[in-house]
């Protein structure tokens, strides 16, 4: 596979081509043409109104260009639409979530792969830098022997228990049995 032959690259795994925008405008269009379909065949103006509102913020999120607001903006459709054609709706949507997870891990592809030992020591430097900080706003040098924290100042005690009285030594009666 040559250069020429590679996937356009996307500067955001979320940000939508031009020819995705062109496909959900049309999907956006089945979708109103469906909920007037229902607002005049039915006479349900609630769920054709409704219907309509919500293929137009369809049209709306998709002029926006974003794949993730797109497909949840999409899903309220798949309630108030028709079985025809809310097949279209969720096969937009499916479409536009499988595109946005290939796109993220093909922007992942191209970073480095930590290692456990790596990963570990990078969180060992953050708590170091961490402490030398906050000991810095201290106005103390940074110790590494301190890993117990500073006993609080507000600290109370517990106060001591009483004494028990030892127990009564057995009555002579009951030792001579």
């Amino acid at each position: 596979m040559s250069d020429d032959d590679a996937l356009p690259v996307v500067e955001r795994p979320t940000r939508m081509l031009v020819w995705e925008q062109q496909i959900g405008y049309l999907v956006a269009a089945v979708a109103a043409a469906a909920a007037i379909l229902e607002w005049t065949s039915q006479h349900n103006a609630l769920i054709g109104g409704a219907a309509l509102a919500d293929a137009a913020v369809l049209a709306l999120a998709i002029h926006n260009r974003n794949r993730i607001v797109a497909a949840l903006v999409g899903l309220p459709t798949l309630l108030l639409g028709k079985p025809p054609y809310v097949f279209v709706v969720v096969a937009y949507l499916l479409f536009l979530m499988l595109r946005t997870s290939n796109a993220q891990s093909r922007a992942r592809r191209g970073l480095a792969r930590t290692t456990v030992a790596q990963r570990r020591a990078a969180g060992e430097a953050h708590a170091e830098a961490k402490k030398a900080k906050r000991a810095q706003r201290k106005g103390q040098a940074p110790s590494a022997s301190t890993k117990t924290p500073a006993p609080n100042r507000r600290y109370t005690p517990p106060k001591p228990k009483p004494l028990r009285r030892p127990p009564p030594p057995p009555a002579e009666g009951k030792a001579a049995r």
